[in-house]
């Protein structure tokens, strides 16, 4: 969308009204609006991209048609319930138990629709096919979320209000559950976090942003500049990839498997866990290529707060010592993660309560605060071993910049091309300040 036609009216594939001023968010390529779907009156988001086609290079036309094309393709194939090959579910990433394992029926029941926003329209050429809208863009229609989980977690923060286990738990199996069908269709998503997952006006927790999903068992170049990943969630296994020089990165699902646990940390945390160690480097050294080189080292293990072990011994055997585990050898598949008490607990007799209406907004909060042993936790420096992670015993409250909306933000603008090495001898490196583009996307902003 070209700046003049930001502020007026523009009607989208003869079916969708959107008005410039109804800014969502974006990305490195698109910018997402709310629209109007004319013939139900549904409120939808629509998603376009920033360079004008037909201004644009051939080479950027071609970049463009290449994302948009997966995108749909990915969302397509996850609208539909996957097929678990037996003959592929004896890998490490994907390990399940011998026999009947109670995982693949838990995943083979989920219904999709609960766990990924939907695809509803997207633009389509004379034969039918993902292409160019009439006016040479394309767009992709999706259902229109409320909020995501960084803003919903911002505002408990802010009001002072962390979340109950009972509540942590079923965002937790939310975040297994789609990650759990995303692999089973073989896909890793690589920049799962707080900001790509998103609540919808059932109340589902939904993963968003699957245009730079990859295909498991897969090799990715180091150059290659349509995948991103996020410093602060980012598996080790990225980070040796930058300490070793390799020319490509494996991609596993096990990665994910990494991702959902720091994002799971949020919910109890007063800031991201890993968010002090990043910055503490970055600001002695200059750039961030220290903090990978601690994150790629697996001898030096994540130490978590010993106080999250008192609110639930299950839920900390489970991050310590199946999930944040560097050794991606060691570390649990989804299947495993499914299997553990933690995600099978039943906290219903302690969390009796009438369900709620959703907040339309992610600041109308309606659980109540929780007992001590969290406050106890939201002060305590996360990492107690040696060398480990520290976190900032800042209060939750925290000033904070809300990006979500902002088009002026450098961390969420486009990033200027180039490989991945190049980025990290780029002066200050990939300080959160900066809008580089490496070949595989570090995105800025850190969480």
């Amino acid at each position: 969308m070209s700046k003049k036609d930001k502020a007026k009216s523009l009607k989208i594939l003869n079916r969708y009204k959107v008005e410039g001023k109804d800014f969502l968010g974006q990305g490195s390529f698109s910018v997402v609006r709310k629209g109007i779907d004319i013939q139900t009156g549904d409120e939808v988001a629509v998603k376009m991209y920033k360079i004008d086609p037909k201004e644009a290079s051939p080479e950027d036309r071609k970049e463009i048609m290449v994302k948009f094309k997966h995108q749909v393709c990915v969302l397509t194939e996850l609208k539909e319930s996957p097929t678990i090959n037996p003959q592929k579910i004896s890998s490490k990433s994907w390990a399940v138990s011998k026999g009947n394992d109670p995982a693949l029926e838990i995943i083979r029941k989920l219904d999709p629709k609960m766990y990924f926003v939907q695809l509803l329209d997207y633009s389509k050429d004379k034969k039918g096919e993902s292409g160019n809208a009439e006016d040479g863009n394309v767009y992709i229609i999706l259902e229109l979320a409320l909020y995501t989980l960084d803003d919903y977690l911002y505002d408990r923060r802010k009001c002072k209000k962390p979340m109950r286990m009972p509540d942590v738990q079923r965002v937790f199996k939310s975040m297994a559950n789609m990650v759990a069908l995303l692999h089973a269709h073989e896909y890793v998503h690589l920049d799962i976090k707080p900001e790509n997952i998103m609540r919808t006006s059932d109340g589902a927790w939904k993963l968003i942003d699957v245009d730079g999903a990859v295909k498991s068992n897969t090799k990715i170049s180091v150059e290659e500049n349509t995948i991103a990943f996020t410093p602060l969630y980012c598996a080790p296994e990225f980070a040796r990839v930058l300490v070793e020089d390799s020319d490509y990165v494996h991609i596993s699902r096990l990665m994910d498997v990494w991702s959902i646990g720091l994002t799971s940390l949020d919910l109890l945390l007063s800031q991201p866990a890993l968010e002090h160690k990043y910055t503490e480097i970055v600001e002695t050294t200059g750039d961030c290529m220290g903090y990978f080189e601690w994150l790629a080292d697996k001898t030096i293990e994540l130490g978590l707060p010993a106080q999250l072990e008192k609110v639930d011994k299950d839920y900390f055997n489970l991050l310590q010592d199946h999930i944040l585990v560097k050794d991606e050898k060691v570390r649990a598949s989804i299947p495993e993660v499914i299997n553990h008490p933690f995600y099978c607990k039943d906290y219903s007799s302690k969390a009796k309560k009438e369900d709620a209406p959703i907040p339309k907004k992610a600041a109308a909060l309606d659980d109540p605060l929780a007992g001590k042993d969290y406050d106890n936790l939201k002060n305590e420096e996360f990492g107690l071993k040696k060398n480990q992670s520290r976190r900032l015993g800042q209060a939750a409250d925290t000033d904070k910049k809300d990006d979500a909306g902002d088009e002026s933000n450098p961390s969420a603008a486009p990033m200027e091309k180039g490989g991945m090495k190049d980025a990290m001898k780029a002066p200050g490196g990939m300080h959160k300040s900066h809008a580089l583009r490496t070949g595989l996307r570090c995105n800025q902003d850190l969480g």
